[in-house]
């Protein structure tokens, strides 16, 4: 029986010390993954609940995908979603957006470089924009 899951701050998950490498049981976690009242993390299937320590955060963008009208973004746990339309926020040097929770998605640094194809600066506010959506680039202290 599994003790903990573990999100390490790659993305990839772990069942006490050992990665799960199904992607579809990682993809399932993922789905079901919700927050604490304690602000924690577990995954909650039916009426089983089990907790989730998350070295970093629980999503990890590893990859982007420029499609025809919106950019949508590769998840270490694989699945594909639209990049959502708020701010990437910037903690030092770090790039984060919200998918489900505010900051819940670091974007690793090669998907980073992947969307620097896309800034833009405006009055100096930088932004991504792809065809006619845009992302304000928000910097926090």
């Amino acid at each position: 029986m599994v003790s903990i899951l573990r999100i390490d701050r790659e993305g990839a998950w772990y069942a006490d010390d050992n990665q799960i490498i199904r992607r579809e049981i990682v993809q399932l976690f993922a789905q079901h993954l919700e927050r604490d009242d304690n602000g924690g993390f577990m995954v909650c299937l039916g009426q089983d609940r089990m907790l989730v320590k998350v070295d970093n955060v629980p999503f990890v963008v590893t990859g982007i995908i420029p499609g025809d009208g919106t950019i949508s973004v590769r998840l270490a746990d694989g699945r594909e979603l639209e990049l959502p339309e708020e701010p990437v926020e910037l903690v030092g040097d770090v790039p984060y957006v919200s998918l489900r929770w505010p900051r819940d998605t670091r974007i690793a640094r090669q998907a980073w470089w992947q969307l620097t194809d896309y800034l833009e600066e405006n009055c100096g506010q930088m932004r991504l924009c792809y065809k006619l959506k845009t992302w304000p680039i928000e910097r926090l202290a």
